[in-house]
């Protein structure tokens, strides 16, 4: 852009903080943001647009960011592992091991309990990420972390005492259906549906401290796409507890139900996995939090900005 005659004077001022070019990486550092990288050429007005965060002053300070990226990856990395460990017994299923007779399969639950357990801890940081978190919001991550509880304890009871009891796999025989266990599986599916509603919010507001995820630039895991698989999942359950009609074989509507339940395991799975990425993404974000145009124009020697840790 040519020069204006009167052009106010902030657009004189050279870059007291630090900012690496958005292309090469040369430290711009004392340059005027009129001016353009020495080494690429690309203009300073380019790499603040592409590495400063407008509204970063706006972000209330993190106290303990560290603590805050661990209990964030534990939450989400713990609630994975604690899947897999589900399929893992599935497969061993298939292969032709009980869990009534199988040693692996009683430590694969023993693993996804564990991995739960540390999952639930991990989520205490969400109750109140940081100072000024809405009251309501406190109160919805608090029902969340209770939900996550009583998937903890459902998960235990199914894995380490309910089907090692069994003397089939509980999916080996079509139209056989262990009613006790599908009633747990459905209050863990309530239960994961209030976690995810409780947590969202305060994980949402974590997320928004991120520039790139803030304006849609890179795909996000939707915490509602979690619940709607565990939805499908329970839709399978209650077909399977449904009364069976006269005319209507038995393993019709077992066979139906086993590939819902099948199918919204899968994709709770795969979301949990993708929650994994976005939590890592977050946790850049909050380890190195984005310049504000104050700390680029300044720097950092009058004080950090409101968003800074």
């Amino acid at each position: 852009m040519p020069e204006q005659p009167g052009a106010p004077a902030e657009l004189e001022r050279t870059l007291k903080g630090e900012l690496p070019c958005a292309r090469c990486g040369y430290e711009l550092r004392g340059l005027s943001i009129r001016s353009a990288c020495p080494e690429c050429g690309l203009s300073v007005r380019a790499t603040l647009l592409a590495a400063v965060d407008p509204a970063a002053e706006e972000l209330q300070p993190l106290k303990h960011p560290r603590l805050l990226v661990a209990g964030l990856m534990t939450w989400t990395t713990g609630a994975a592992i604690a899947g897999t460990m589900v399929f893992a017994i599935r497969a061993l299923e298939l292969s032709g091991v009980t869990p009534s007779n199988s040693g692996m399969s009683r430590r694969l639950g023993m693993i996804g309990a564990a991995s739960l357990v540390a999952s639930l801890a991990g989520s205490l940081v969400l109750i109140r990420p940081h100072r000024g978190t809405p009251a309501p919001s406190v109160v919805k991550a608090t029902i969340g972390v209770v939900g996550l509880a009583g998937v903890v304890l459902g998960y235990a009871y199914l894995h380490l005492h309910l089907d090692p009891s069994l003397i089939d796999p509980p999916y080996s025989r079509p139209g056989t259906v262990v009613d006790t266990r599908v009633y747990v599986r459905l209050v863990m599916g309530a239960c994961i549906i209030f976690a995810m509603f409780g947590l969202r919010p305060n994980a949402r507001m974590l997320a928004a401290r991120s520039l790139v995820m803030r304006t849609g630039r890179v795909d996000r895991q939707s915490m509602y796409a979690l619940a709607s698989a565990t939805g499908v999942a329970m839709v399978g359950d209650v077909i399977q507890l449904a009364p069976v009609g006269a005319l209507v074989a038995s393993y019709v509507p077992w066979s139906i139900g086993a590939v819902l339940i099948a199918v919204g395991s899968l994709l709770l799975l795969v979301g949990l996995f993708g929650l994994i990425l976005d939590s890592y993404r977050v946790s850049r974000v909050l380890l190195e939090p984005v310049p504000s145009m104050r700390q680029v124009l300044h720097g950092r020697a009058e004080g950090p900005s409101k968003g800074a840790p």
